[in-house]
């Protein structure tokens, strides 16, 4: 999502308006690619949006050769340099007692929002129907842990990139190092034939009224 009052509408900086589009972005991982080439490649793709920010949604939709009622997204990004928040905190005095906290559903069902507050600030909104509360922080924690790791000197490249927290490590190591069960090795129509010996006569397959036997 974009702020975009300035250079791509005319006369956008004396007219009314919040002046903001949301457009869809690829985003090239490659795994061997260095950290510093990627970032900078991303900041030059977004540099270069900047003359068609204003494109409505429709053309994206017609260049992309979507069918008509395919969404280009499911999911939105959005960054502000300050929260609401902050800024009011900025005032001093009285205001540093204040917060501000914004309701809204943004119509898209996974909407990111980062604010370069002193600490960067990452809230997510979401569809019930789409993710759980504990898919959501989960989701969040991944991207903290991506962000944490990016600035760490030792990852090189984009496939270096740890996006698991800590405790979630944790339980993936600890997977098959509980109590081990012996599995039989006979197949599923060995079971099946073993079955029907026991109850040849008990129902297997109904449909209405057709029913069939073991």
């Amino acid at each position: 999502t974009r702020s975009c009052p300035g250079g791509s509408a005319q006369d956008a900086e004396s007219a009314p308006g919040i002046y903001i589009n949301t457009l869809p972005a690829r985003i090239d991982a490659n795994p061997a690619q260095t950290i510093g080439t990627w970032l900078q490649a991303i900041r030059q793709q977004q540099k270069t949006i900047t003359e068609h920010e204003q494109t409505p949604l429709v053309e994206v939709q017609r260049s992309a050769e979507l069918p008509a009622g395919q969404g280009l997204f499911e999911s939105i990004v959005v960054y502000d340099t300050k929260s609401l928040g902050g800024e009011l905190r900025e005032q001093g005095g009285d205001w540093l007692q204040r917060d501000f906290k914004l309701l809204e559903r943004p119509g898209f069902p996974l909407a990111l929002y980062a604010y370069g507050d002193a600490n960067l600030r990452l809230r997510l909104n979401y569809e019930y129907t789409h993710a759980s509360a504990a898919g959501a922080q989960r989701l969040l924690g991944h991207m903290e842990s991506a962000l944490i790791s990016i600035c760490d000197p030792a990852v090189q490249t984009v496939g270096d990139i740890n996006y698991l927290p800590p405790a979630e490590i944790r339980d993936l190591h600890e997977l098959g190092t509980g109590e081990q069960i012996s599995v039989p090795s006979t197949n599923v129509s060995e079971l099946i034939a073993n079955f029907a010996q026991i109850v040849p006569d008990a129902i297997a397959l109904a449909d209405g009224q057709a029913q069939l036997t073991w």
